[in-house]
């Protein structure tokens, strides 16, 4: 007996099409973002609206491909193997779980070169058999496949320099930190202060998209 599942995108209030089971994701410098749109409720359920969110509960899985991977075959192997939601739950991690009023949008950390596989679920609590179905997986590098070398890790002058100097720094604190002491907490304190400064800023601001993913 085939019972009914929630639609993906099924509650589209952004396209022109009814229904929008696809993920959107795009990247800049430093992070991924993954967008989706609301799934509706199962088809024929009695006493709940259409976009009832209420009783529609989402996951989010990803997968990472091995590095510098960049063939047709693994790229179609990650899709296939993610399109249902016995295979999205088999073979990727679950990163984040949410349900009533949920986010559309989910951010990444950045990898230039590394694919990842994206894919959300949706689950319908309103009975006890909670039928769920899957979005159309999808797949980024983080990078622009087109451009030679766009997909080098560190890939911009900053990255290297920051590499550079955080390995004299390093460096420093280890053979002659104890002479300098002030020196040395110095350097600790900027360097803590920064990295907790950037981490804070790209969760809270969004920059400007600079790609789009398949």
């Amino acid at each position: 007996m085939i019972y009914p599942v929630p639609i993906p995108g099924g509650c589209n209030l952004e396209f022109e099409m009814e229904t929008a089971p696809w993920l959107r994701v795009s990247y800049n410098q430093n992070v991924v973002t993954v967008e989706h749109e609301l799934a509706s409720t199962p088809p024929g359920c009695v006493g709940v609206s259409r976009c009832d969110n209420e009783f529609l509960d989402y996951e989010i899985f990803q997968y990472y491909l091995n590095q510098r991977d960049f063939s047709q075959n693994s790229f179609f192997d990650a899709i296939r193997q993610f399109r249902t939601v016995e295979g999205a739950h088999q073979s990727g991690r679950e990163i984040r779980n949410f349900g009533f009023l949920p986010s559309t949008r989910s951010i990444f950390s950045l990898y230039p070169g590394v694919g990842r596989v994206f894919a959300i679920t949706v689950a319908y609590t309103g009975s006890n058999r909670h039928p769920s179905s899957a979005y159309v997986p999808s797949v980024s590098y983080g990078c622009d496949l087109s451009i030679e070398n766009d997909c080098l890790s560190p890939n911009t002058t900053y990255s290297k320099i920051l590499c550079a100097l955080s390995l004299f720094i390093g460096i420093f604190i280890t053979f002659w930190g104890h002479r300098y002491f002030q020196i040395e907490m110095l350097l600790v304190g900027f360097v803590t202060f920064s990295t907790v400064s950037y981490v804070l800023l790209i969760n809270h601001f969004d920059a400007n998209a600079t790609g789009n993913a398949v």
